[in-house]
């Protein structure tokens, strides 16, 4: 027990007084003066759902009908009325939306605690959207043998999160990001409905310069080549019935060994020129004649228009990329694939020739050794700015 001296006021003598307050009392006064010096934060959470897609039910090699995301739901979401704009994430090739939740590359609850308690950026929804398939990886584009991706985010995703939670449904409420394969969703998606993302920003976007196909990993060596064909032409004796089953053994055997470079193949074989009517669902632009390579010169122009052929999208999507609020892309001079800081610095050249308003940022690093990094301290605040809070 401790006392306390006061001066008396009939005379300039000092009296003890016990104090009265009891153990509990001062317990209890200890914890209302922490929770004073301390501002009361309500608990944030992130919510795992399983969203029905019928954008994807047109995919030939596996069933999709329920995609996985995640939420980020801020502090304020549960004890208030007010609605919140949304940033969504698309993740990369072979990434899941665990891997951005459990601190692998990004732990979406600890950074949005930490960007709003600390006031970088304003209460805002997050939604990490899966983008992996059978194959490693859709692109987000619409696929007649893997399903559409494309309509799936914009479709599918955005029209479910703006039934089921309380968001600001505008197109300068909702933003988009990704990072590589969905750093290249990310843009393309922006660029093609500027009316459902108000802003884009991605990092280390899959870009092609006019030689991105020719220095990419799709058509590396002859005998890389001419080993997808041989597989190929085994697939083709199969029927479309057991072909789902030997497509995964044959994309599972690739991972045991590290071969990333064939499943690559394979997913962007049939993201981007896909065939429907045939196993194995891919217009392949090379064939052996006489054990010669011969190259499909129509063929192989599906494959640019995947990665490459930026100018004449930007061409095309002129109009709706002006109507955008922001276009930010960064990559990161170290860069593994060189083909990505090359790319990056040819499509910011197109932009600035249509002049297209936007920013391409470099930085120091490689492929994803600071993804997590980057996304919090550039990528996410640079999106918030753009952001409208309220309605109007």
């Amino acid at each position: 027990m401790s006392y306390c001296i006061r001066k008396s006021l009939k005379n300039d003598s000092f009296v003890i007084f016990k104090p009265i307050i009891t153990m509990k009392k001062q317990i209890y006064l200890s914890v209302l003066l922490t929770l004073i010096s301390f501002p009361i934060f309500s608990q944030s959470k992130v919510e795992i759902v399983n969203v029905e897609c019928t954008s994807l039910d047109n995919c030939i090699i596996e069933n999709l009908n329920q995609q996985s995301i995640a939420v980020y739901l801020p502090p304020a979401y549960s004890e208030t009325s007010k609605r919140f704009p949304v940033i969504y994430f698309l993740p990369g090739f072979g990434d899941d939306v665990k891997q951005w939740i459990d601190g692998t590359y990004f732990s979406v609850k600890e950074v949005m605690d930490d960007l709003i308690i600390n006031k970088v950026i304003d209460e805002t929804i997050f939604v990490i959207c899966n983008g992996k398939n059978l194959l490693g990886g859709s692109f987000y584009v619409n696929s007649e043998v893997t399903g559409n991706w494309e309509d799936y985010i914009v479709k599918d995703i955005v029209n479910y999160i703006d039934l089921h939670y309380k968001t600001l449904d505008s197109q300068k409420s909702r933003v988009i990001t990704g990072h590589s394969m969905g750093g290249f969703g990310a843009l393309n998606i922006a660029m093609k409905h500027p009316s459902v993302f108000g802003t884009v920003y991605a990092l280390s976007p899959g870009l092609w310069d006019l030689e991105g196909l020719k220095n990419c990993q799709l058509f590396k060596s002859n005998d890389f080549i001419v080993q997808n064909i041989s597989q190929q032409t085994e697939w083709k004796k199969s029927n479309p019935k057991e072909f789902p089953e030997l497509l995964e053994k044959y994309i599972s055997h690739c991972y045991s060994i590290n071969d990333w470079d064939a499943i690559f193949s394979c997913a962007y074989s049939m993201a981007f020129s896909p065939n429907r009517q045939q196993l194995p669902y891919v217009k392949y632009p090379y064939c052996l004649k006489d054990n010669v390579l011969v190259e499909d010169k129509i063929l192989i122009h599906n494959y640019e228009n995947g990665y490459g052929n930026l100018n004449n999208k930007v061409k095309l999507y002129k109009d709706s990329l002006t109507l955008l609020n922001g276009i930010y892309f960064e990559y990161g001079i170290n860069d593994e694939y060189q083909w990505i800081p090359q790319g990056c610095e040819y499509f910011d050249s197109v932009l600035n020739n249509y002049q297209i308003p936007h920013q391409s940022i470099q930085f120091e690093g490689y492929h994803q050794n600071i993804v997590g990094k980057r996304l919090k301290e550039q990528a996410i605040p640079t999106l918030a700015k753009h952001l409208e809070y309220v309605r109007k």
